[in-house]
C-alpha cells in the first residue's frame, strides 16, 4: 500500500493540514474527509472503513457519534496500525469574548454576526439586557473584562489544549511551548495560525515514519485562515500578555473591492441587527446564560447606564 496516499479526517482545520502535508511530501496524495460531510458521504461504517482502507496513512481528529453515529473516533482506531490521532486546536485565552450563539428557532442553528458564526459574549449580553449599541460598546473595557473573568482564561485554555493532546497520545506539549514563544498563535478561538498547523502536520508525518523535504511552510504557502474571520486581541487583554491589541474585526474576505475590516462600533451595530431577527429567549450561549444567572454581575452591567 502506498504510504504517500494519506487521508485526513477532521474539522475545519483539516484542509489546512492537508495543504501542509502536500507541501512537506511532494508527490503525496492527500484526501480530506471533513466531519460534517461524513454522514452524507458514506452509507454506513463499513463503507467508510472500506474507503479509508485504501490509504497508507490515516490521520484523524477524535470525534463523537454526532458526526457519524456508526463509527465514532474511538471505533475508527480499529485501523490502529494505520491511524494516528491528533487533537483539534482550540484556545480561548487570546479571544475570551469570542463565542458561538445558537437558536432553536426554525431548527437548531448558529446565530450570525458580522463575522459569521463568531459572536461577542458582551454584545449578546448587552442586547439581552436592552442596552443601546453605544452602551454595549462601553462594556469593552478593562474593569468589565476583570469582572467577566477574561484575564483568567489562560490556565483553562492551556489545560483543555494539552489535555486534548494527551488524550490521543499526540506530543502537543512540546509544540505548544514553541507556539507561545511566537506570541499569539490563534486567529480566533478555533482557527490556529499556519505555523501551528504546520507543526502538527510535521509531527504526524514523523509519527507515521514519512520523510519531509522541508519544514518552512510560511515561506511558501499563504495562511488561508486569514481569508476567514479574524477576531482581534483586545488592547487591555493584549497588554497583560505583552502583545499589541486592537478593536478592529476582520470579516470573511469575499472581494478585494471592499475592506473586510470593521470597527468595534460597526461590529456591535451589525450584531444587534442580526439579533433583532430572534425573539427574546431564543438565543443561547453557555457563557451569557451563566452571566444572566449572576445577579451581582448583571447589576453591575446595568448600573453602568447611570455612570457618567
Amino acid at each position: 500500500m502506498n504510504q504517500l496516499h494519506i487521508a485526513v479526517v477532521g474539522n475545519c482545520q483539516s484542509a489546512a493540514l492537508a495543504r501542509a502535508i502536500r507541501f512537506f511530501v511532494p508527490g503525496s496524495t492527500v484526501q480530506v474527509f471533513t466531519l460534517d460531510e461524513l454522514p452524507g458521504r458514506f452509507a454506513g461504517s463499513e463503507a467508510m472503513l472500506a474507503e479509508l482502507d485504501k490509504y497508507g496513512l490515516v490521520v484523524a481528529q477524535p470525534y463523537g457519534p454526532d458526526h457519524f453515529p456508526e463509527l465514532d473516533g474511538a471505533r475508527l482506531k480499529t485501523l490502529r496500525d494505520r491511524v494516528i490521532q491528533f487533537p483539534s486546536v482550540e484556545f480561548s485565552a487570546f479571544h475570551p469574548d469570542c463565542i458561538y450563539v445558537v437558536s432553536h428557532r426554525g431548527g437548531l442553528h448558529f446565530v450570525p454576526s458580522p463575522l459569521g458564526d463568531y459572536n461577542s459574549a458582551l454584545a449578546l449580553l448587552g442586547y439581552n439586557l436592552g442596552l443601546s449599541v453605544d452602551e454595549t460598546v462601553g462594556l469593552f473595557n478593562e474593569d468589565v473584562y476583570e469582572r467577566a473573568g477574561y484575564f483568567r482564561v489562560w490556565g483553562l485554555s492551556e489545560e483543555v489544549l494539552l489535555g486534548a493532546g494527551r488524550a490521543v497520545g499526540f506530543p502537543i506539549e512540546r509544540l505548544y511551548h514553541s507556539w507561545m514563544r511566537r506570541g499569539c498563535f490563534m486567529h480566533s478561538v478555533n482557527h490556529p495560525k499556519l505555523f501551528v498547523i504546520a507543526d502538527i502536520a510535521g509531527a504526524l508525518l514523523e509519527q507515521g515514519g514519512i520523510s519531509m523535504v522541508c519544514r518552512s511552510v510560511e515561506n511558501h504557502l499563504p495562511d488561508q485562515a486569514l481569508f476567514s474571520a479574524v477576531w482581534p486581541i483586545y488592547p487591555e487583554i493584549g497588554r497583560r500578555m505583552g502583545l499589541e491589541g486592537t478593536y478592529l474585526f476582520k470579516k470573511p474576505t469575499v472581494s478585494d473591492e471592499q475592506s473586510p475590516i470593521i470597527t468595534l462600533q460597526e461590529f456591535v451595530c451589525g450584531s444587534y441587527a442580526s439579533y433583532r431577527g430572534y425573539p427574546p429567549g431564543t438565543m443561547h450561549s453557555m457563557r451569557v446564560d451563566e452571566w444572566m444567572g449572576k445577579s451581582k454581575f448583571i447589576e453591575y452591567i446595568v448600573g453602568r447606564r447611570s455612570t457618567p
